[in-house]
C-alpha cells in the first residue's frame, strides 16, 4: 500500500518566494520613496512633485527669465571684447564686502540665492559699470560735486542724505460716530491694529493702519493742511484723538521716528568716484556704447534650441 500522504488546500510560500517579495516591496519602496523625495508639497496627500512645479514656473516667468539671461550674458560678451570683464578678485572683493553686513546670512536665506548667484550678480554689475566707465576720468572736484548733490535735501534722490521722518498708524473714517466708537475701543485697551481694522476706511486698515514712514517735507499740505506739523509735534507712543482733517475723521498714533542723517563724505568717497564717473560716462559715451553694443549683437545670434522661445529673443549671443 502506498504509504504517501497527500497535502490538500493551498501551499504556502517557500522562503525563496517570502525573499522575493521583502525584495520587490524594498524595492518598490526605495522607487516611491525616490519620487516622493522630489515633491514639493503634499496637499490633502497628493504630492506635488517637482516636475510640475517647474514646469508651472516655466510657464509664469519662463521667457522673462531667458531674456535677463541672454541680456546679462550679451553685457558679459561685450565687457570682454572691449577688454573690461571684471576680475576674480574684483568679484571676490565685492562678495566679502556684502558677507561683512550683519544680516547677510539671514538675507541669502530669505532671498533663496546661493553665493554663486551673487557672483554672477556681482560680475553682471561691474562688467555693465566697467563699460560706461571705460576711458573716462575723473576730478576731484567731479566728486565732490557728486556729493553735495547727494546730500542736498532739495535732492529727492540724494543717496547720502536721509530726511527726518516720522511713521503713523490711523483709524481714519467719514463718520464721527465711528471714530469715537473706535477711540473708546482703544482707550479700554484694545489693540490698535485690530480697531483700525475693524473701523478705518484707510487702506492702510489691511495693514493694522500702519502708514510708511513719512519723511518731513513729503506731505501735501493742500490735502492735508496742518497734518505734517501736528505728525512732526509727536513723540513715539502720543496718539492724537479723533480730528478732523480734509472733511475725514483721523485717529494718529506715533509709532516710530527717524533723525535727519548724512553719511560723511570720508565714508562714501568710493562711492561718489564711482557714481561720478559713471554719470560722466553716460553723458559724454552713452550713445556710443548703445551702437556699439548693438553692433555686437547683431554680429554675435542667439541660438534658440526652444521652439516656444525662438521669438522672445534678438540677436545677440553670450560670451564664451
Amino acid at each position: 500500500m502506498n504509504s504517501s500522504k497527500s497535502s490538500s488546500g493551498p501551499i504556502g510560500p517557500t522562503p525563496l518566494a517570502i525573499i522575493a517579495i521583502i525584495a520587490v516591496a524594498l524595492v518598490s519602496g526605495f522607487v516611491w520613496a525616490s519620487r516622493r523625495s522630489d515633491d514639493v508639497a503634499t496637499v490633502d496627500l497628493l504630492p506635488v512633485s517637482n516636475e510640475e512645479f517647474q514646469h508651472r514656473l516655466e510657464l509664469v516667468a519662463g521667457p522673462k527669465v531667458l531674456q535677463q539671461i541672454v541680456n546679462e550674458d550679451m553685457d558679459l560678451g561685450f565687457a570682454k571684447k572691449l577688454g573690461v570683464y571684471p576680475s576674480d578678485v574684483d568679484v571676490q572683493k565685492q562678495l566679502d564686502s556684502m558677507k561683512k553686513q550683519p544680516d547677510f546670512g539671514e538675507q541669502l536665506k530669505k532671498s533663496r540665492e546661493t553665493e554663486k548667484d551673487l557672483r554672477r550678480e556681482i560680475t553682471v554689475k561691474l562688467a555693465q559699470q566697467a563699460v560706461i566707465t571705460k576711458g573716462v576720468t575723473i576730478s576731484d572736484a567731479e566728486v565732490k560735486a557728486y556729493y553735495d548733490l547727494n546730500v542736498s535735501p532739495d535732492n529727492p534722490k540724494a543717496r547720502f542724505h536721509t530726511p527726518e521722518a516720522v511713521q503713523v498708524a490711523v483709524i481714519v473714517t467719514p463718520v464721527e460716530d465711528d471714530s469715537k466708537t473706535a477711540f473708546h475701543q482703544l482707550a479700554r485697551g484694545a489693540a490698535f491694529a485690530d480697531v483700525a481694522k475693524a473701523y478705518s476706511r484707510d487702506p492702510s486698515a489691511n495693514n493694522g493702519g500702519l502708514l510708511p514712514a513719512i519723511a518731513k517735507g513729503k506731505l501735501d499740505a493742500r490735502k492735508f493742511p496742518g497734518l505734517e506739523q501736528i505728525l512732526f509735534d509727536m513723540k513715539v507712543g502720543d496718539q492724537i484723538d479723533p480730528r478732523k482733517i480734509n472733511g475725514l475723521w483721523w485717529i494718529i498714533r506715533c509709532v516710530g521716528r527717524t533723525h535727519e542723517q548724512t553719511v560723511p563724505f570720508d565714508k562714501v568717497r568710493d562711492e561718489c568716484l564711482l557714481g561720478a564717473k559713471l554719470d560722466k560716462g553716460l553723458r559724454t559715451n552713452g550713445r556710443t556704447i548703445q551702437q556699439e553694443l548693438q553692433d555686437y549683437k547683431s554680429t554675435n545670434p542667439v541660438q534658440i534650441s526652444r521652439p516656444e522661445y525662438k521669438s522672445l529673443v534678438g540677436t545677440g549671443g553670450p560670451p564664451q
